[in-house]
């Protein structure tokens, strides 16, 4: 079982438009609701892929409702999540501009969460931790949750023999590297902000990724956009680079790159095969439009397009 939780979902809107202008009337060419939230994503890309997978997370509302009822009865994922009275589950907006092919995101903070509330998940977390091999906390803190929440969940997990993830940034992800997760997946930027240095060069980047693996964290992926990721798991350091494809969106990439390279490992791969999952499924969600996540038929055509370099650990 791999058990996502996500503190901060969210209903994913996408307007597209033809040419986006401010201050006047904008008709809207196309529009779509999806199910948000870095970890809900994960969950959804494992089941697309035949994995075992629950949700776990705090819904308000009627786009809470929305958001239940679309990921357990269309997407199929298992959920377990808690309700938080008189508020409304967040809304994203992300505006298309096709004459510039350009996204604009418009992020809500998302509801307020009482100690009540937050008490009743650490006590999910601390029994869903007992039946899962992994255990993904992703995405920004709702407010109400202390920032150094992750760092605390991961601990419990881990006290429980559940394999942490943390995909976070800033302070929540600052904090919760104290607790040593099993895996972290930061992009350039994040990683970036977490060593405070910039990281664009590969050598920049090998140099991070030794730098956070040092701290005990077993795989540490960061990733590149279309340059694909650099990781470790402290034997080999491998550049995957996913094949050539026309991205029609970057959302939910890397939430794909996580969802795939977990399926693997819980399907017995070995680290450059799961690798080369998450390359594929990242590469999958890019040709989807909006909040769309990738699809298993184009997962499986784009994995032969993966190519694998091992690099100097020196």
């Amino acid at each position: 079982m791999i058990s996502t939780i996500t503190l901060n979902t969210a209903v994913d809107k996408t307007i597209i438009l033809n040419r986006m202008e401010i201050g006047v009337t904008n008709r809207v060419v196309e529009s779509r609701i999806d199910p948000g939230g870095k970890g809900t994503d994960v969950s959804r890309v494992i089941v697309e892929l035949g994995g075992d997978t629950k949700a776990l997370g705090f819904v308000a509302g009627d786009s809470g409702h929305y958001l239940h009822r679309v990921l357990t009865h269309h997407y199929l994922v298992k959920t377990d999540f808690i309700w938080l009275e008189d508020q409304q589950t967040r809304t994203n907006t992300i505006i298309v501009d096709l004459e510039s092919d350009r996204q604009t995101m418009l992020n809500e903070a998302g509801p307020t969460v009482d100690d009540v509330s937050l008490d009743l998940m650490r006590e999910k977390i601390r029994a869903s931790a007992k039946q899962s091999e992994y255990m993904v906390f992703a995405g920004s803190l709702p407010q109400g949750v202390p920032t150094d929440f992750y760092r605390e969940m991961i601990q419990i997990a881990k006290e429980a023999g559940s394999k942490t993830v943390l995909d976070a940034d800033g302070e929540p992800l600052h904090l919760g590297l104290e607790s040593v997760p099993y895996m972290i997946k930061p992009n350039m930027e994040e990683a970036g902000r977490l060593l405070g240095r910039e990281l664009s060069t590969d050598k920049e980047i090998i140099a991070g990724i030794k730098e956070l693996h040092d701290r005990g964290i077993k795989y540490v992926l960061i990733s590149m956009g279309s340059r694909g990721l650099i990781a470790t798991d402290g034997r080999q350091m491998l550049h995957v680079r996913p094949p050539k494809v026309e991205m029609k969106s970057p959302v939910g990439c890397g939430d794909s790159v996580i969802g795939g390279f977990l399926v693997a490992l819980s399907q017995g791969q070995d680290f450059r095969m799961a690798l080369e999952l998450g390359t594929a499924a990242g590469a999958a969600t890019a040709i989807m439009p909006g909040t769309q996540l990738c699809q298993r038929e184009d997962v499986e055509r784009f994995l032969s397009g993966v190519t694998v370099q091992e690099l100097s650990m020196d």
